[in-house]
């Protein structure tokens, strides 16, 4: 991810492809290879990307929180950013109880 924030989007394309070969499941490359796609204008590539991180982690509030983003600025439609925003909350809440019942 120190590729994609320094800018060298080639770069870090090549390693989040070589992750995802590995491992098709890989949460960071997943998201990474999202938002890079984002950043090109491949809007379609970006979403199902950022769909599969979900797919593939269900539970994830990174991968929630990533989606709604996506879909609230690049798609603009806050109705489905909403949706992956309330169920990113529904999770936290799980999560905290859970926490407060096992005394984590």
């Amino acid at each position: 991810t120190h590729t994609h924030t320094q800018g060298d989007i080639e770069g870090a394309e090549r390693m989040y492809t070589r992750a995802l070969r590995r491992n098709p499941g890989h949460l960071h490359a997943l998201l990474g290879f999202a938002q890079l796609a984002q950043i090109k204008g491949e809007m379609a590539l970006a979403e199902e990307h950022y769909a599969r991180a979900l797919d593939f982690h269900e539970a994830s509030l990174d991968a929630m929180i990533h989606l709604g983003l996506f879909y609230e600025t690049a798609k603009g439609n806050t109705s489905q950013a909403d949706v992956m925003y309330s169920r990113a909350q529904v999770c936290l809440l799980l999560l905290r109880r859970v926490r407060v019942w096992c005394g984590i």
